[in-house]
């Protein structure tokens, strides 16, 4: 398809089914498309088999959300046995064999993805998070920044980067990463703690400390948050409250490994001491 005001091409990233009516006993769609080029909003009325092929598409995403994976790699499936060029398929399928942690399978997915639209941020995105499944960092990294190139403004591309960067011990990259993310989204809780362990692993705790802080703040459910708070906590002396964090951990997910080998690990050492 394309855009009326200024004839560029529409992905099927700009197309959003708009809604579905009844006039006169006939269905009708309406489609909204806008134009990734020139920002015109559009609307269209698709054909029998598009309007079928997207419905499909939001079942499966319908599925995929309450974690429905098999009927939703369905969907995906018929969608790609009709039209293999079906980018948003394959990245949704993608997302679904990622979920299952079935990363190969994945990576091929968001491969075929990027194929037919070279410009799917999120698949590069997402399949850079499936290479450090399989532990193929320097390939992630790549994928991370080709997905930078395209969408500069995506706060969760730069904290995913950062992620990858702390991991591999460049902290002072990873920490320019988080704050590109917080500059864009300042209630971001994922890049608070990404920025926080930056930190921690840098030496300073009491900076680590405000940011785990302020990673809660936002979203007070946090186990991951809870656990570093724990650690930068220990690491400063202070035992009670690391004891304390440890076990909001817990009650939040109670097979979180990391708090509860930390909180083991910890009640072993007081133990030691007394």
């Amino acid at each position: 398809m394309k855009c009326t005001a200024c004839d560029a091409e529409w992905s099927e990233r700009q197309v959003v089914l708009s809604r579905v009516c009844e006039e006169n006993r006939n269905e009708k769609a309406v489609v909204v498309c806008t134009c990734p080029a020139c920002g015109v909003r559009s609307e269209i009325q698709p054909g029998a088999d598009e309007l079928r092929a997207w419905a499909i598409l939001a079942k499966g995403t319908a599925l995929q959300a309450q974690a429905r994976f098999q009927e939703a790699l369905g969907c995906f499936d018929h969608i790609l046995s009709v039209n293999p060029q079906s980018a948003m398929a394959w990245y949704n399928k993608g997302c679904i064999l990622g979920n299952l942690r079935r990363f190969p399978e994945a990576v091929e997915c968001y491969d075929r993805a990027v194929a037919v639209d070279p410009q799917y941020a999120e698949a590069w995105h997402n399949k850079a998070c499936a290479l450090r499944g399989l532990e193929r960092d320097e390939e992630a990294l790549e994928c991370f920044n080709r997905a930078l190139e395209i969408s500069s403004q995506h706060a969760r591309i730069w904290t995913s980067k950062g992620n990858l960067l702390l991991s591999t011990g460049r902290h002072q990259e990873a920490l320019r990463c988080y704050d590109r993310a917080l500059a864009m989204d300042p209630k971001s809780a994922a890049a608070w703690l990404g920025k926080g362990c930056a930190l921690a692993q840098s030496g300073r705790l009491k900076d680590a400390l405000a940011c785990y802080d302020r990673a809660l703040s936002f979203k007070p459910d946090y186990p991951e948050a809870w656990t570093c708070k724990g650690n930068a906590l220990r690491a400063g002396g202070q035992v009670l409250g690391a004891l304390e964090c440890y076990d909001r951990a817990l009650a939040i997910n109670p097979v979180d490994s990391a708090a509860q080998q930390n909180r083991r690990g910890l009640l072993a050492k007081l133990s030691r001491t007394q």
